[in-house]
């Protein structure tokens, strides 16, 4: 039976706490941080390795990838870029492995959110936010993890849609 690994691709920013519901929910063995300044990813590296490995089974490998200055009108194809460069890289060193995706839209800012959704969907990779524990006290830390189940379902139907002999059909059924 195929290895199986988990991964957690996440935009964060000033708030490392973004990954902490999904380290705990997922258990991933590789996490990909997608953020503009290598100090970011340094602090949640640290959460990683310190307050947040409770929540692991051992310390999951780090990739860092840097979107400088994400707030300009080209980020969102900067982003996509270096997501697929994170994904390639990954299939390749794990080309036997089944590989579990799990895709972060909270961190960073708006624009890498809508980044990280977008590079998902074009993948049909799941998708998951974090919600914030000051304003949820009574979850625990895995369950603020919450999965977006849209991009899953609309995945599917999007494709099929692009199908000629598809949309030939949902024409027919609209007459």
């Amino acid at each position: 039976m195929a290895e199986e690994i988990d991964v957690v691709m996440q935009p964060v920013g000033r708030t490392p706490g973004v990954l902490e519901a999904p380290l705990a929910k997922y258990k991933p063995q590789i996490v990909v941080l997608f953020t503009s300044q290598q100090s970011y990813a340094d602090i949640t590296i640290q959460h990683i390795e310190h307050s947040w490995r409770i929540h692991t089974n051992r310390i999951p490998e780090v990739i860092v990838k840097i979107v400088e200055e994400p707030w300009t009108s080209d980020t969102v194809d900067r982003y996509m870029k270096v997501f697929d460069e994170a994904v390639l890289e990954i299939e390749l060193e794990f080309k036997s492995a089944k590989i579990n995706w799990h895709v972060g839209t909270a961190g960073g800012t708006n624009l890498m959110a809508i980044s990280s959704a977008l590079s998902a969907f074009t993948h049909r990779f799941p998708v998951f936010s974090s919600l914030d524990s000051a304003h949820h006290p009574k979850l625990e830390t895995k369950d603020l993890a919450i999965e977006i189940e849209l991009f899953t379902n609309l995945g599917p139907g999007f494709k099929a849609l692009q199908n000629s002999r598809s949309m030939k059909i949902m024409k027919l059924i609209h007459k």
